[in-house]
């Protein structure tokens, strides 16, 4: 290494080759300038610097004189004295640093093997122990003993409690508190599966399901983890997995009360299969059970509560039977019970919704009954508690909900009534909640699906209105929800109908506009939805039933067509239908009156190919049926109508047949119905309408027989019957219609006489 002279020598040498090297570089730029005008001191260092060797003998110069530099200035050079000195030292630490690693290891190895002697000595220990109590020796008496081995050497105290049971003579203790543990476990993840399963179920029930699936693998014992899977199972898999989850429930059920709730899901399931018979006995079960607890402690809220519970349900199987008076009486017990209840304590919010409940069931019976007024008055008083609870809670999603279903309900009314205005005013309240409900939360399920059904109701009443345009829309919106809910979760059998329904309201608007290929197009996308469900679950009898409508309208399409052979097709599926589901369950009112629809469309299509005697044979199979439900259910109006109908339809067929005198008869007895059903309920336009129709009919059949002046006289009383309902409801496009033909009949009849 040079010494600090050489250095110095060095510097003064490079610093010299430096700057002679710059001063030859800065003379060529001069000269650049100079030669060339233009030319700035940028461009001429440039150029000066460009050719290579005085470039690379400054660059040169410099690295030389900066490596001095830095020699000169570091550190200073070590003497061999100092480099022996140095390795000696070095040399005396890393032999003393080998010799305690190498005794470490030593010691390491000897505590090792004493370890490991102690740790197999404690195994023989062990299973010597376990030898003396018993059991199967070799291979299984060795593991044993190092499982016990295991736990004894736990950080866990517990685990080592564990163990000292087995060594302690009690390898039965040991192994029933381990199975404890792992138990304990499973029911905390259980619970865990249960809390997510209720957290995700407005937002996604079949992601609910499989939670609730996992929970009861985990803890079978967990009786409403059963009931809650199978209420799911009912919508995503088949009624008999729900049956199979409410039995395994049924087996863990602790006490009479837990037993009454099963009642009645297997009741909902017999419903939903048809068996009317066998679901009211299921209610009744449960009913009795829970008199007989409400009668034990009449305090007990609770229990009270499942007496209304059982009433509301044996209500809906009188309305699925069609019994509307028994299942009044139903509804208003239940009633009785949540007044008595509410008025015990009025700041109690949830006891005051269900007195909502008992409202609106009893105001959908007289809605079916035909009974407008009272169905009002039921809603009503169902809205004003709603109205009441959702102004003190804003921020209760559920209440605003009840408030929109109440608006509906009203809309529902009107529409009853013939007063479209008053409907899509109800309508449209009702939207605005169920809009701002499914911005709140766009993945909340049921509130999207509630969207799509405020939609609809819109649409129907634009479809009423003659609006088939508005119509259209409000119908593809709420299609565009359920598209998507179906897409969401294939599995979902409800969502899916949905779907098939919405399908089905655009081929009827397409139907009444004309646009037949459209409608068919429709009608065909709605029945692939019915068919893939029939096929999946044959047993449910309410997607049986889907079937045979989505066959009937397809049907109706062909019948508009003029195919009248397709059409006669499509009916006869249906009716197959019909007639095994009515045949199953004859105490069914429903599906008796499915039947006699399916007999009546039948017939329709005889009248259109001219075969007036099969056609009257399908009148005369329906009225059969209409009589006997009539007789059966003296106050179920929807029956008394239908048996008009019917009368009327065999008076058509015997009048284009020329029996007049039979077709007076016929017509007669439907306007006798017609009229009392008429004064029963003057704001029913429906059925004002009706009494309209029978009036036309006796009148043209008058002009038939030649009495051409009591024709005028019946259809100058049909015009005032019509006048009276455009007046009331002056947008309602079908009573504008009606009320031109008839006058267009008087003028005719009056200019014939003159």
């Amino acid at each position: 290494m040079p010494s600090w002279w050489g250095s110095l020598k060095a510097i003064f040498v490079s610093g010299g080759a430096f700057l002679g090297g710059g001063a030859v570089a800065v003379g060529a730029a001069y000269d650049k300038i100079k030669d060339t005008p233009g030319t700035d001191w940028s461009d001429a260092c440039i150029a000066a610097f460009t050719p290579g060797f005085p470039l690379i003998g400054s660059i040169a110069a410099i690295l030389g004189f900066v490596a001095t530099a830095a020699q000169l200035l570091g550190p200073r050079p070590v003497t061999a004295k100092e480099a022996l000195a140095i390795v000696t030292d070095d040399g005396d630490r890393t032999r003393a640093l080998a010799e305690e690693t190498l005794a470490n290891t030593a010691l390491q190895g000897a505590e090792s093997e004493q370890r490991d002697a102690g740790m197999s000595a404690q195994l023989d220990e062990i299973l010597a122990i376990l030898k003396q109590q018993g059991g199967v020796g070799g291979q299984q008496l060795e593991t044993a003993a190092r499982t016990v081995q295991q736990l004894a050497g736990s950080e866990s105290a517990r685990d080592r409690e564990i163990a000292n049971e087995a060594t302690s003579g009690d390898p039965e203790g040991a192994y029933r508190a381990l199975v404890a543990e792992a138990e304990a476990g499973k029911r905390r993840n259980a619970e865990r599966f249960r809390q997510a399963a209720r957290l995700i179920a407005p937002f996604s029930p079949g992601k609910a399901r499989d939670a609730y699936r996992s929970a009861v693998e985990l803890d079978p014992e967990d009786l409403w983890s059963w009931i809650e899977l199978g209420r799911l199972e009912a919508v995503y898999s088949s009624l008999a997995e729900a049956r199979a989850c409410f039995s395994s429930a049924l087996q863990r059920a602790p006490d009479e009360r837990n037993r009454s709730v099963l009642h009645n899901e297997f009741g909902d399931i017999l419903i939903a299969e048809g068996e009317l018979r066998l679901a009211r006995a299921q209610f009744e079960a449960g009913l009795a059970i829970s008199e007989r607890l409400a009668a034990q402690d009449p305090e007990n809220r609770l229990w009270q509560h499942d007496l209304t519970v059982s009433c509301n349900k044996l209500g809906n199987v009188e309305v699925a039977s069609g019994n509307l008076g028994a299942a009044r009486e139903r509804y208003e017990a239940g009633l009785a019970i949540c007044d008595r209840l509410a008025a015990q304590e009025p700041e109690n919010r949830a006891l005051q919704r269900d007195l909502t409940v008992s409202y609106n069931k009893l105001g959908d019976v007289e809605m079916a009954s035909g009974n407008l007024g009272a169905a009002r008055e039921r809603f009503e008083a169902g809205l004003a508690i709603r109205a009441r609870l959702a102004s003190q809670e804003p921020g209760n999603g559920e209440w605003q909900r009840d408030l929109s279903v109440s608006h509906d309900r009203l809309g529902n009314v009107e529409m009853a009534s013939g007063n479209l205005g008053a409907a899509r005013e109800w309508f449209e309240t009702g939207l605005a909640i169920a809009e701002r409900l499914a911005a709140q939360e766009p993945g909340n399920s049921e509130w999207q699906r509630d969207l799509a059904v405020s939609y609809d109701r819109l649409g129907n009443v634009e479809a009423a209105s003659g609006n088939l345009g508005a119509a259209r829309e409000w119908f593809e919106t709420g299609l565009a929800i359920c598209e998507r809910l179906a897409a969401q979760e294939r599995e979902n059998g409800v969502w899916q109908r949905d779907l098939s329904v919405s399908y089905d309201r655009l081929g009827n608007l397409e139907v009444a506009s004309g646009n037949l290929d459209v409608a068919r197009e429709r009608y065909e996308a709605g029945l692939a939805i019915a068919e893939r469900l029939a096929a999946q679950e044959p047993g449910n009898s309410e997607w049986q039933r889907d079937l045979a409508v989505s066959y009937d309208r397809l049907g109706n399409v062909e019948v508009v067509s003029g195919n009248m052979d397709t059409a006669r097709e499509w009916f006869e599926a249906g009716l197959a239908i019909c007639e095994r589901l009515a045949a199953q369950e004859p105490g069914n009112g429903v599906w008796q009156r499915d039947l006699s629809v399916g007999y009546n469309k039948l017939g329709d299509v005889e009248v259109a190919s001219g075969d007036l005697d099969v056609a009257r044979e399908r009148f005369e199979a329906g009225l059969a049926i209409r009589k006997r439900l009539a007789a059966q259910a003296p106050e179920n109006s929807d029956w008394q109508r239908d048996l008009a109908v019917s009368y009327n339809k065999l008076g058509d067929v015997e009048g284009a047949s020329g029996n007049l005198g039979a077709a007076r008869k016929r017509f007669e007895s439907g306007f006798v119905i017609s009229e009392r059903l008429a004064a029963q309920e003057p704001e029913n336009s429906e059925w004002q309408r009706d009494l309209f129709v029978s009036n036309a009919k006796l009148a043209a059949l008058a002009e038939a027989e030649g009495d051409a002046e009591g024709a005028l006289v019946r259809f100058e009383v049909a015009e005032k019957m019509m006048l009276r309902l455009a007046e009331r409801s002056p947008d309602h496009p079908s009573f504008a219609r009606d009320l031109a033909l008839v006058r267009n009949e008087i003028s005719r009849l009056r200019t014939t006489d003159r």
